[in-house]
Parts: structure tokens; sequence; C-alpha cells
């Protein structure tokens, strides 16, 4: 989580104009190596801004082998 507030953080930093990225309306795609994970992710992701609804969860390969799980998304900007 706090890799994924740091990236927020910094597509902030980095459009300038977009001082208020709003996770809770962007869409994720989470992608998981090993379906035993899906609980523990699942509840990590519960603590965040992030509606449940708005997340899609894959489970396959992930393109980097030291990844267990990968979070690609669209973050809207008000």
């Amino acid at each position: 989580m706090s890799n994924l507030r740091a990236l927020i953080g910094h597509a902030a930093d980095v459009s300038g104009a977009v001082p208020n990225l709003q996770p809770s309306r962007g869409t994720f795609k989470v992608y998981v190596r090993q379906p035993e994970h899906l609980g523990i992710i699942q509840q990590v992701l519960s603590a965040s801004a992030i509606a449940p609804s708005r997340i899609l969860y894959l489970q396959g390969d992930l393109c980097r082998r030291e990844l267990l799980v990968e979070i690609e998304g669209v973050v809207i900007a008000e």
C-alpha cells in the first residue's frame, strides 16, 4: 500500500496541475501470481481508498519473476 500511495503521490507531483487524484474513482487491475494470495491482497486493498467495485483481480504469470502481485490502474483527477 505504501508503494501505491507513493505512485499516486508521484503522479500528482509530475502532473503539477492535478493536485487531487482520486483513487476511489479510478479503475484497477490487480494481477496475482499465486491464487492462495488473493485473500490477503484483497484484505490489504480493502484498507485503501479504492472501492472494491473498481478492482478487477486476475490470476496468472507476471512480467517480472520477483513480483507476487502487480497493480495497473487509471486514476481520475479532480
